[in-house]
């Protein structure tokens, strides 16, 4: 996707025809008529029917046109793993969280847990956690 191209012509060695003074070059514009960032949903976009188009898969569209580029391909492979990571670690922190906090309600039948300085070393431990 490229909104415009644009170069100049040079002209040299003309047969049946001569070159003015000033009438040597050109410049030339290619406008290009694609629509941003595909051109799947172009009917709808050109109609301006945009409650039409599904949201999820025009999104969709600007991350293929978007990994088409490697510099970016790249450092969003990058930045999702790093967030998946982080994100694991805080799904974990959580869950060791939840089972230290079963651990200190839970009460009566399990002689380890009534056990005063079983429950204090479970609360050190989620006060760490």
């Amino acid at each position: 996707w490229d909104a415009t191209l644009e170069f100049r012509v040079h002209l040299k060695e003309p047969k049946g025809a001569t070159l003015g003074r000033y009438l040597y070059k050109c410049r030339v514009r290619i406008i290009d008529d694609e629509v941003f960032p595909s051109n799947k949903y172009a009917d709808l976009i050109l109609g301006k029917r945009y409650d039409e188009i599904p949201r999820f898969h025009l999104l969709w569209e600007y991350v293929v046109l978007n990994f088409q580029y490697p510099a970016f391909r790249r450092k969003a492979v990058i930045l999702n793993l790093y967030l998946f990571i982080e994100n694991a670690l805080q799904i974990s922190v959580l869950c060791v969280k939840l089972s230290l906090m079963n651990i200190l309600s839970i009460g009566g039948e399990d002689e380890a847990v009534n056990n005063r300085e079983a429950r204090e070393e479970a609360y050190t431990h989620l006060v760490v956690a």
